[in-house]
């Protein structure tokens, strides 16, 4: 635990601590309605309450000019093994501090490679989104510095809470412990070799931070490590609307079409088990051709907490409409509307519909341009039975004459686990799997599959299947082509894909809003994909909701079943290949993408710009090898080109490291 804060009269002193034990969100029993006292955020409590510094150990007396420092952390310490209400006790005599604030470390974000160049900038959206961070990290002082830069502190910000981790070596499972894990619920990888002058002054990887090290041993390191710490999430779902009892039917009413002239009508009645309503009518063509029943308002319930509406239902193959009204739809004629199938058979069947389903609706016609629905103030349902699906198009589901549905328990709002592990590897890995040792092949391939600079993609590809194999909800997403941020390109629409089948470009401000959204959407589970952003002209300049970007998860099939949608399956991993001969490097530099451009090394990474390829001496991979491949100019110069002795040398002081997934 981590003290920080200024000690004056009168002052709160933040502390950031973990819980007790390990968290386990479980799924609540009920529902809140508005409006509710919310409970406070952070606790309270005297300073003279918490711990007395008669109490404190000779050695935190004795630190000189730490003391304050030392004195804040023991108690920090003490006052976070405290539970319940602390008894009364006498004045605090010390003038300094009056009362302290203990931050919860509760339903956090842990990642791993939090300083890194994308790191930072996940941390950074992560906290945007008003999320609880871990940056896991293995100098606190040069994180918080770069954070620092970025307009972020530890403690709280404006939005989200950062807690800085020391000492995390992926490398040494020993430092991957239960204590690091406190409070966690999902993790981000954002790892990577680590290159730049040893302490005699040669280039290679720094303290053993090889690929194999990282992506391959170090991330199935972390994995291991998530899934005996970290709670699986289960899936869960609590009514909402009960269709149990006489009460509960008074609370719907009637909305056929002879609102409008029309000759429909239709009845909701206790079924006769008594666990459930039966929707029973006559749909008729002339006149309108809709049967609804819809409820009273009854307050506004805030379902945030979910992910979408269940119904347990059984009938003859209708496909029916599930009406919701928000408390921010001031409009008779506004709602939001999803659409659902009922079995065809006459069994039982659970029906999901997620929020993402629903489309805002307005006199029968969708609204392109309206708000997504907000989960937090729904007020009312509805039930349609219609000829029509949206803006007039037929539903291909409907008869006309007599229906009956059965709906059993009542309105469920459910909850799915989202991605607990969210690994960002890179493009390319299931290309060189593919490839294996096969020459021939690999010349075909793209420049970074050909030269694959230190096995890079054979022990990303490693990792990916160490996170697949953990047990835990995952996400693996596959980084195109890494823009150095000194171009500072404007904003772009993203596409995604799957089976390594398309290159091209992506900021890691991009990937930060990628990683955000994913952890928030459960058919973001179980799936591998490449990300990038589109080409086309008329994708540039246009900026993409977060829920835009989790929407296109929807287009893309899970790891389980991508063979059904015409993707291979995984191939078996091989192997890194040998190392190319120089003879062979040179062609590969020779090649056109690598010639377009002459990137520029990032600011402050062995200065200035990379060298010609006819100025390398030799071609070693130096930088940027985990944040996925740049794109085919700055992927292949960025891992391979070498710098003379007498420019990269002279330039790189002695102890500077130069990060490779950054």
């Amino acid at each position: 635990m981590i003290a920080t804060a200024m000690v004056n009269a009168g002052a709160c002193v933040p502390l950031l601590g973990r819980p007790a034990s390990k968290a386990s969100k479980a799924f609540g029993p009920h529902v809140t309605f508005r409006p509710l006292p919310r409970s406070p955020r952070t606790e309270r409590m005297p300073v003279s309450n918490a711990i007395g510094f008669e109490n404190a150990p000779t050695g935190i007396l004795i630190g000189g000019g730490v003391f304050l420092t030392a004195t804040i952390a023991f108690i920090a310490t003490q006052a976070m093994s405290m539970t319940g209400k602390p008894e009364a006790s006498s004045p605090d005599t010390t003038g300094s501090v009056e009362e302290l604030e203990v931050i919860p470390r509760e339903d956090a974000v842990i990642v791993f490679g939090a300083s890194g160049r994308s790191g930072r900038q996940i941390v950074s959206k992560l906290l945007a989104s008003g999320r609880t961070v871990v940056a896991a990290v293995r100098s606190r002082e040069k994180a918080l510095e770069i954070f620092a830069e970025a307009g972020v502190t530890e403690g709280r910000n404006a939005k989200g809470i950062l807690f800085v981790e020391e000492g995390v070596d992926v490398t040494d499972a020993t430092s991957l412990t239960a204590e690091l894990f406190a409070g966690v619920t999902s993790v981000v990888v954002s790892t990577g070799a680590v290159f730049g002058r040893d302490e005699n002054g040669a280039m290679g990887y720094l303290n053993g931070m090889t690929p194999e090290k990282v992506d391959s041993q170090g991330v199935a390191a972390i994995a291991n490590a998530a899934a005996k710490y970290v709670p699986k999430q289960a899936k869960g779902s609590t009514v909402v609307m009960p269709f149990q009892s006489a009460s509960d039917l008074e609370g719907w009413q009637k909305l056929d079409d002879v609102i409008m002239g029309g000759n429909s009508d239709s009845a909701l009645s206790l079924s006769d088990s008594g666990n459930g309503f039966t929707w029973s009518g006559k749909l008729v063509l002339e006149g309108g051709g809709f049967c609804g029943a819809r409820s009273y308002e009854r307050g506004v319930m805030d379902l945030g907490a979910y992910d979408g509406i269940s119904l347990r239902v059984r009938g003859s193959g209708e496909t029916l409409k599930l009406n919701l009204k928000t408390d921010d739809l001031n409009e008779p004629e506004d709602t939001y509307q999803a659409t659902f199938d009922v079995p065809e058979s006459g069994d039982w069947a659970d029906v999901f519909i997620p929020w993402h389903e629903f489309v805002p609706v307005k006199r029968a016609r969708s609204v392109p341009d309206g708000p997504p629905l907000d989960p937090t103030s729904v007020k009312q349902f509805g039930l349609v039975y219609s000829r029509f699906s949206f803006n007039g198009f037929a539903n291909p589901n409907h008869k006309f004459g007599d229906f009956r549905v059965e709906f059993e328990g009542g309105i469920k709002a459910f909850k799915n686990p989202k991605p607990q592990i969210v690994l960002i590897s890179s493009a390319g890995v299931e290309r060189n799997a593919l490839v294996g040792n096969d020459e021939e092949k690999r010349k075909a391939e793209i420049p970074i599959v050909q030269l694959n600079p230190g096995g890079i993609l054979n022990h990303k590809y490693d990792g990916e299947i160490a996170v697949r194999s953990c047990g835990l909800p995952y996400s693996v997403i596959r980084p195109t082509g890494m823009i150095s941020d000194d171009d500072q390109p404007g904003p772009c629409l993203l596409e995604m894909g799957q089976g390594d089948k398309f290159t091209g470009k992506i900021t890691r401000g991009d990937v930060a809003q990628v990683v955000d959204a994913t952890l928030s959407f459960f058919p973001a589970v179980g799936k591998t994909v490449e990300v990038r952003r589109i080409q086309a002209d008329d994708a540039q300049g246009k900026a993409m909701s977060d829920a835009q970007v989790a929407n296109l998860y929807l287009a893309i099939a899970g790891d389980d079943v991508r063979t059904r949608v015409g993707v291979l399956p995984f191939p078996a991993p091989v192997p890194a290949p040998a190392p190319v001969s120089q003879e062979r490097k040179e062609e590969i530099l020779s090649d056109p993408r690598v010639q377009a451009a002459q990137p520029r090394v990032d600011a402050g990474k062995a200065g200035g710009r990379v060298r010609e390829a006819t100025e390398a001496d030799e071609v070693t991979p130096l930088e940027n090898v985990a944040d996925g491949p740049d794109d085919e100019v700055r992927k292949v110069q960025a891992w391979i080109l070498a710098y003379r002795k007498r420019t990269l040398e002279g330039k790189l002081p002695a102890g500077k490291e130069e990060t490779v997934n950054v």
